[in-house]
């Protein structure tokens, strides 16, 4: 009989707190869908993007953080379309931050892009890609580094093409259109490009001029490298060493491996792999590493017999330079 009536009590539980936990846990999703169709609920999602795409960007995973913006915009722009009230300055100008965050964002991975066709000398892919993204945002968002970049490997591949006029014009712009102090670094690889270009010319005077005023107003690797170029051969006969010039100056301005450049120039001319060793020796006496570079000159010296090639000549002046400036 007590079992009976504890029987009879649970099933009478059961029986009124089923329909209630029913009727709470349809309020409940109820309540959610409501929230998620409110403004609020848009708005903290888009806050949250805007967040993570900002630390994807603080890591330079330009795509996952442009994919979150274009999410964060979405739902701004839901929120706008549907709950005009909150369509606020606040609001419109959150919209434009992150419409701005994009296009930074594409700028930037399209110029990498273009960066690495340059490199793989995919020429005519390379010219119709930065040809296509200055016409989207070379006005609007002209001082943006990457878009100076992006006017100069133009420049270059048209260089590469043999395209001397159109290089000559498009480093000119560079030049033109960016006068600032935080640009110099473009402006001394364009002129370069327009040094190299009369050089392949013939026009040896100009090339030369070109090259003297990168050395008098720069104190870069690039006008490291032209000094001591110069002091060793003249201009005329650079044709020598024929397409690793590019790869040479790269290696110098950039965090390039030794492996990866040795690599460059075999690829280009097999018959320029050791004296690849003498620009590892430029590099490091730039960066002040003086006895390492001097290993690398003396190494090359023991091993070649060419005293008439330019990296004899190159390491025999720069050891000379380095010995003289000791003796001091």
């Amino acid at each position: 009989m007590i079992r009976t009536r504890r029987s009879l009590k649970v099933i009478i539980g059961l029986t009124i707190a089923i329909p209630v936990t029913c009727f709470l846990f349809q309020g409940n999703l109820w309540a959610k869908s409501f929230s998620k169709d409110k403004p609020e609920g848009y708005y903290q999602k888009a806050a949250t993007l805007i967040i993570e795409a900002s630390k994807d960007l603080e890591h330079r995973q330009w795509k996952n953080s442009m994919g979150k913006y274009k999410e964060a915009l979405k739902k701004i722009q839901t929120i706008q379309e549907k709950f005009p009230d909150w369509n606020t300055p606040a609001m419109l100008e959150e919209s434009a931050k992150c419409q701005h965050k994009i296009s930074l964002l594409e700028i930037t991975i399209l110029a990498d892009q273009a960066l690495k066709l340059e490199k793989e000398r995919k020429n005519d892919e390379g010219i119709k890609l930065c040809n296509e993204l200055l016409a989207k945002y070379g006005e609007k968002y002209k001082d943006t580094p990457a878009l100076c970049a992006t006017r100069v490997r133009l420049g270059t591949m048209y260089r590469y093409k043999g395209m001397y006029d159109a290089a000559i014009d498009t480093y000119n712009g560079v030049l033109a259109k960016y006068p600032e102090e935080r640009y110099k670094r473009f402006r001394t690889n364009s002129k370069l490009g327009i040094g190299f270009i009369y050089q392949s010319q013939g026009k040896y005077a100009e090339a030369e001029k070109i090259f003297q005023e990168i050395i008098a107003e720069d104190s870069s690797a690039t006008a490291n490298f032209l000094k001591i170029f110069l002091q060793v051969l003249p201009v005329k006969s650079w044709g020598e060493i024929g397409g690793v010039l590019s790869i040479i100056e790269e290696f110098l301005n950039t965090d390039m491996s030794k492996e990866k450049f040795i690599a460059s120039v075999i690829k280009v001319n097999k018959k320029l792999e050791k004296d690849a060793l003498v620009f590892i020796g430029v590099k490091l006496q730039i960066g002040g590493k003086i006895d390492e570079a001097k290993k690398y000159y003396q190494g090359y010296l023991d091993g070649s017999l060419n005293e008439e090639g330019f990296g004899y000549k190159i390491a025999t002046i720069a050891l000379q330079g380095i010995e003289k400036t000791i003796a001091q």
